[in-house]
């Protein structure tokens, strides 16, 4: 089971999430690290007790969609496949199987309970809560039974709000889900260039000697240091990969490190042992860190 969890703002930022008490919230966020790798959790109670939290704060989130409960006493992270992408080759399948038979995805990959409720009745949701088939009546919810208002107007479309969010990317078709970025470079239009958590683990692969984490952070640094070098959109993964195969060069020791007065030095220079600083004389990198990629 993967160790990291990780949380959509396109969820977290909505005023529907916003508007719980910070007790619903603090709870969502923990039981959102301590979920399976399809986003089920089997201690609810025993998470409410740790983080100080009440049987209302449940309720609420329950009732505004966020977690799905179940009579067995697990519940599901609805939105769970937004939040968290997951390798293949790591994913461990849940052993709530009974549960998630109940369970489908909408065209967002947001789970919806069809225990008693025709699949076709169903609302797809658009990137945040909408109740999915109705609003959740908070004075219903007992013991994992929600009793549902289909009367109800479904709340506001949240297509808009997921516009907002320029650090997530829709990943393969037949997955629904969405990956956030982990870190973003920024470009010489001011733009944000995403990073994401695959393109990472192939960087891994190819420079295995390089903490590539490490050196993604000492990218932005010099960025920051250096905003008339920033990269253009087209050459922004060919400054990126130049940087990972220097570092790997040196041994996996990256270059971008700071010196006393501030400035950024590359280390050692290969060919006489020297310091160099980055786009000086002696800068072996200077091909890379140099003009408009």
């Amino acid at each position: 089971m993967a160790e990291r969890r990780m949380f959509a703002k396109t969820i977290i930022e909505s005023d529907l999430f916003l508007d719980m008490p910070i007790s619903a919230r603090l709870l969502y966020y923990d039981m959102g690290m301590r979920g399976d790798d399809d986003g089920f959790v089997n201690s609810p109670k025993r998470i409410m007790r740790v983080t100080g939290a009440h049987d209302d704060d449940l309720k609420v989130l329950i009732a505004k969609g966020f977690v799905i409960p179940f009579e067995s006493g697990v519940i599901v992270i609805t939105h769970w496949k937004s939040h968290n992408y997951i390798r293949n080759d790591r994913y461990k399948p849940t052993q709530y199987t009974e549960e998630k038979s109940l369970l489908i995805e909408d065209c967002n990959g947001h789970y919806l309970l069809t225990s008693g409720i025709p699949p076709d009745n169903q609302t797809a949701t658009n990137g945040l809560p909408d109740g999915s088939i109705g609003k959740v009546r908070l004075d219903k919810v007992s013991k994992g039974k929600v009793s549902i208002d289909t009367s109800a107007e479904p709340l506001a479309n949240a297509s808009t709000q997921r516009k907002k969010s320029k650090k997530t990317v829709k990943t393969k078709p037949d997955q629904g889900a969405e990956e956030p970025a982990v870190i973003t470079l920024l470009l010489n239009d001011k733009t944000e260039h995403p990073v994401f958590q695959s393109q990472i683990d192939k960087w891994i692969e190819l420079y295995p000697a390089v903490d590539v984490m490490q050196e993604l952070r000492s990218m932005v640094g010099w960025i920051d240091a250096n905003p008339q070098k920033r990269k253009t959109k087209s050459g922004i993964g060919k400054f990126i990969n130049s940087w990972l195969a220097k570092a790997q060069n040196q041994g996996g020791r990256g270059f971008a490190n700071p010196t006393a007065d501030g400035g950024v030095r590359g280390g050692k220079n290969a060919s006489n042992g020297t310091n160099y600083q980055i786009g000086g004389a002696g800068d072996p990198y200077k091909n890379i860190t140099s003009g408009q990629l």
